[in-house]
This record gives C-alpha cells, structure tokens and sequence, in this order.
C-alpha cells in the first residue's frame, strides 16, 4: 500500500507539472491570435525566449515521466529543464521585472508571468525531489561530464542570441542590448548566470547521486 501512494504521488505532482506548462506554452501560441491582452506588439521571437524554451522543457519531462520513460539521458534532461526554469525564475524576478515594474502588465499577464517564473520552476523541483526517491531505476551522473553537457544549451542560445541581435536589431532580453548597454554590465550578467548555472547544475547533479548511494545503502 505504502508503495502504491508513493506512485500516486509522484504521478500527482508531474501530472501538476506537464498540465501549467502546458497551459503556459498554449498561452504562448494563442494569446496573441485570441486574446492579445498580455503583450502589446507581437511576433514570431517571442518564441526565442528562454523561458519560452525553459516552459516547454517542464512540459516535456512532465509527458516523459507520466509515460514512465526513463534512462539517463532523460535524467540529464530533467536537470536541464529544472536549472534552466530556476535560471529563468531568478532573472526575471531581478532584472527584468524591477525594469519593467507592475504598469508593464495586466493582472492577466501578471498571473501568467507569476506561472512561468514562480509555480512551474516550484512545481519541477517538487517533482523532481518527489521523483529521485521512489524511480525503480537510478542513473548516477557524472558530475563534470554531465555539468559540461547540460551548458551546452545555455550557451547555444547565447550564441543564438547574439546572432539575432546583429541580424534583425532584436535584443531578446534588455541586459542583452549590445549597443545601448554597457559591455561590461553585460559580461557581469552574463558571467552571474554562467556560474548560478553551473551552481544549480553540479547541485542538482549531487542531491540526484545522494539519492542514488541512499537507496544501495538500504
């Protein structure tokens, strides 16, 4: 019996989990066709977000763990998705909402964007604690390897970022606005995510190995 509610319970939270994302990411796409009151002025980049990306990655883990896919790769995967929703949390809520301020949104928008950077990143991490102690099948990661291999998207999308700037004059993110911000500001934040990156990542990676050593030990 103990067993069974344990398997309700993770069911529970990814259930939890792939349902907000989901409906975040529908938002996403249908918001300006139907609602358009949660962004002004919209187009196609609004999809090169980060927490776009971050959004769709929770909803991803979230189908894979309620289809009870699992190897390691999909473990890897996981940790991605939480650092990198973690990692979308914390710049939103200090640099680009302090920016912004609350006239920027509707309470719409805001509950939206309270979804994406304060509920989803919640919901994952809960999961994913929730997930570590009742898999049948454990994946110990190599920390180095794995810290190295999970970066590889961050700086992809850096490098995307970048290239988006100097071919269409679109700056994805304001701390991310070459011309009209100064170069070193920029290298600050660039360099603060980088290393809250690789944090979260080794982090994740340790408490995903502890669970692993727990379970031989008992």
């Amino acid at each position: 019996m103990r067993s069974n509610f344990k398997l309700n319970k993770v069911n529970i939270w990814w259930w939890l989990l792939t349902t907000f994302a989901f409906a975040r990411i529908m938002l996403y796409i249908l918001d300006p066709f139907l609602f358009n009151f949660s962004i002004k002025e919209f187009d196609f980049k609004i999809y090169l977000h980060f927490t776009f990306q971050a959004n769709l990655m929770g909803l991803i883990i979230g189908i894979l763990l309620i289809t009870k896919k699992d190897s390691i790769n999909v473990q890897n995967f996981k940790i991605l998705s939480i650092v990198s929703l973690l990692i979308a949390c914390i710049v939103f809520w200090t640099i680009i909402f302090p920016e912004r301020g609350t006239k920027y949104y509707t309470l719409f928008s805001f509950i939206e964007t309270t979804v994406s950077h304060g509920l989803i990143p919640f919901l994952i991490i809960i999961a994913f604690l929730i997930d570590c102690k009742n898999r049948k099948n454990s994946f110990k990661l190599k920390m180095i390897k794995t810290t190295l291999l999970l970066m590889i998207f961050p700086i992809l999308w850096l490098i995307m970022a970048v290239i988006i700037y100097y071919t269409i004059d679109y700056p994805i993110y304001s701390f991310l606005d070459f011309n009209n911000k100064s170069i070193i500001k920029i290298i600050i934040y660039i360099t603060t995510i980088s290393v809250l990156f690789i944090s979260f990542s080794i982090f994740f990676i340790w408490l995903n190995n502890k669970y692993i050593f727990q379970q031989k030990t008992k």
